[in-house]
């Protein structure tokens, strides 16, 4: 079972990048898919920040010398001048630490590459270990081919477009979608390639996935315990997904009405959470 998470980027305090819903999106996937493909022009955004938490800030020549591209970028610098500050990084590598003329180039970069460390630490720190632990685990694949935040936010929305309509013309796999991202694809020209089939396939995630978030003890779980879980029930997902089938042939709302939440609530209250313990299937 291959389920796609299409989630649009979403503001937290302080006008700050939030992925909270693409990790509770993650980890009721994880207890209910064999593999997800997550789409998030916000995650690719911060992730770009990670490797800023991986380096010493009190050496900006060796810390600017083992950032990736996309991080440099993200710091201000122009892809042009790339090749120049590398080599310049390089030749300044070679010299004693206490060197002044690297000790001078090392003072003029330091706020830039503290304000991006900071900043990096920031965002993606709190909820970033979590999403690394889902990613290690290979149960989770971050599209970011042809992502460039760097050409503006119309080029980002572009990308994200194009994704999403892939993701609908997909019929071998589910698409989980936020409340935002399935609005946009109601309106899209490309819903009409979305088949009854990848539709139902659809839904059924959605239900699959909804029941999980329903758990008493789902908001607060650490990834640790979702992956746990997710290894011990490996002989049980597909059981799962079979109840999960039944229960879904009930629902009216279709896979992108914004009415299926409310359904999945009734769901939950009248169908599973008064069954006996012996029968439940969650």
């Amino acid at each position: 079972m291959r389920l796609t998470l299409c989630v649009s980027p979403r503001m937290g305090t302080e006008r700050r990048l939030s992925i909270e819903r693409e990790l509770r999106m993650i980890k009721s996937s994880l207890l209910y898919a064999d593999h997800i493909s997550v789409v998030s022009p916000g995650l690719n955004m911060l992730r770009t920040l990670d490797p800023l938490r991986k380096v010493s800030l009190a050496d900006p020549v060796n810390g600017l010398r083992a950032l990736p591209t996309p991080t440099l970028i993200r710091m201000g610098f122009p892809a042009s001048e790339l090749p120049r500050l590398r080599q310049r990084v390089q030749e300044l590598s070679k010299l004693p630490v206490d060197d002044p003329e690297r000790s001078q180039w090392a003072e003029k970069f330091a706020p830039a590459f503290q304000e991006a460390a900071v900043l990096a630490s920031d965002q993606y720190g709190g909820h970033g270990p979590e999403m690394d632990r889902a990613i290690e685990s290979e149960a989770l694949t971050v599209i970011d081919t042809g992502f460039d935040f760097d050409e503006g936010a119309d080029s980002v929305a572009a990308w994200y477009k194009k994704q999403l309509s892939g993701a609908l013309s997909d019929h071998s796999s589910g698409v989980l979608l936020d409340p935002e991202t399935s609005k946009l694809a109601r309106e899209s020209e490309d819903s009409g390639h979305f088949g009854s089939y990848a539709a139902s396939r659809s839904r059924r995630a959605s239900t699959g996935t909804g029941l999980v978030e329903r758990l008493p003890t789902f908001p607060n779980a650490p990834m640790e315990h979702i992956l746990e879980a997710r290894e011990e029930l490996t002989d049980h997902r597909q059981g799962y997904r079979n109840a999960v089938k039944r229960l879904e042939r009930g629902l009216e709302s279709a896979a992108l009405d914004d009415s299926l939440p409310y359904e999945l609530d009734e769901l939950w209250h009248d169908e599973v959470q008064p069954q006996p313990e012996s029968s439940r299937i969650l």
